[in-house]
């Protein structure tokens, strides 16, 4: 719930592009924990990775003048806490169904944004009740496929999966929203998927051998 209320933030007062690839930070964070919690080991040139992708971070932050420091770090809080609900998934994999799983994110949720929506609720115009309707549909529906990856293979292995929505934010922040990016921004978020898709392949090549 934390992390899904701080990257729902981000997507409003970033460009989406933006938001979209510090969310993708979350790789490192899983695998992070995943070495406490999973007792999934690292390998020490893995940090290196996670270097780099840090290096992305900052390069985006400090050429982009759209993104404020808080939502930047409002930001990279919802990649961790992403990172630690994937390995609770990870963890009940051998005692709790998806849908189960899936189920106690609005269970807790709901009590705890009932009470945020108190103060801070805009009540759905027109279009918005279709478009609140449809985020619902597809966010449950990806919730239910992405634990169900979780549970069946390693959480480093299934969380690079996700940066193929990049491609996605930046044809939709493009072709929809007008948002564009220069080229400084752009090579910061390149870092930040080449050092997720490099610790991968590693991953990969340790699988093999």
């Amino acid at each position: 719930m934390a992390s899904l209320t701080a990257f729902f933030i981000t997507l409003q007062r970033m460009p989406l592009a933006t938001a979209v690839t510090i969310q993708y930070l979350s790789p490192i964070f899983t695998i992070i924990f995943a070495t406490f919690i999973l007792g999934e080991k690292s390998n020490p040139l893995q940090y290196l990775f996670f270097i780099i992708s840090f290096a992305g971070v900052v390069i985006v932050r400090g050429f982009d003048d759209r993104i404020a420091t808080n939502d930047l770090m409002l930001g990279i809080l919802s990649a961790m806490f992403s990172g630690l609900a994937y390995n609770m998934i990870r963890k009940s994999r051998n005692s709790e169904h998806p849908i189960v799983v899936v189920f106690y994110f609005p269970l807790v949720a709901l009590p705890i944004i009932s009470v945020w929506c108190l103060t801070e609720w805009v009540n759905p115009v027109g279009w918005d009740w279709l478009f609140l309707i449809f985020t619902g549909i597809f966010t449950q529906i990806a919730q239910v496929f992405m634990t169900k990856a979780y549970q069946l293979e390693k959480a480093s292995t299934i969380s690079g999966l996700q940066y193929l929505g990049l491609i996605y934010s930046l044809s939709i922040g493009y072709f929809i929203f007008d948002e564009t990016y220069s080229w400084l921004s752009l090579v910061g978020m390149t870092l930040i998927v080449s050092g997720i898709l490099f610790n991968l392949l590693y991953e990969k090549l340790k699988t093999k051998n």
